[in-house]
């Protein structure tokens, strides 16, 4: 049997939340999982080091450097996933959920499996976001449990 591959979504900014829980996530799926996380690349890696809360200079350079590349990289991934694990905790307010979005939409549409680690936000209360989730969770640790729970044989 081939292993399950799930999608990390979510906000990837200037703030180092957005690759802490990745790593979080990681560690606690890796050994059953294939981890499919989009910014675990040289890109996001040198983006992150050379900005680290400077957000206008993230976005910037992101915007500057990425071209389409990024958009078709993470349709591909999300493509090839079979379960989409995405953080809506994590927004802030010069860098919104548009990418984000997107991820959700394309997992929608190809009706892949969508846990999510719930915010307080309008974007974990818009009618659009929680009728494609398939399971709210409210943590890393209780999203990768529901993952066990339901995927690991």
């Amino acid at each position: 049997m081939t292993t399950r591959k799930i999608y990390l979504a979510g906000n990837i900014s200037s703030d180092p939340e957005t690759y802490k829980w990745r790593e979080e996530a990681t560690k606690l799926l890796k050994d059953k999982y294939t981890i499919l996380n989009p910014a675990a690349n040289k890109f996001n890696k040198t983006l992150i080091k050379d900005h680290k809360g400077d957000a206008g200079g993230f976005l910037e350079e992101a915007i500057g450097k990425s071209q389409a590349i990024l958009i078709t990289k993470d349709f591909a991934l999300v493509n090839s996933a079979d379960i989409i694990l995405v953080n809506l905790q994590i927004v802030t307010p010069e860098k919104p959920l548009i990418g984000t979005l997107f991820e959700l939409s394309w997992a929608w549409l190809l009706r892949k499996p969508i846990i999510a680690i719930m915010g307080n936000n309008i974007y974990s209360k818009h009618p659009f976001v929680t009728c494609a989730i398939s399971a709210k969770v409210n943590s890393v640790e209780e999203a990768a449990e529901v993952i066990k729970e339901f995927f690991q044989e």
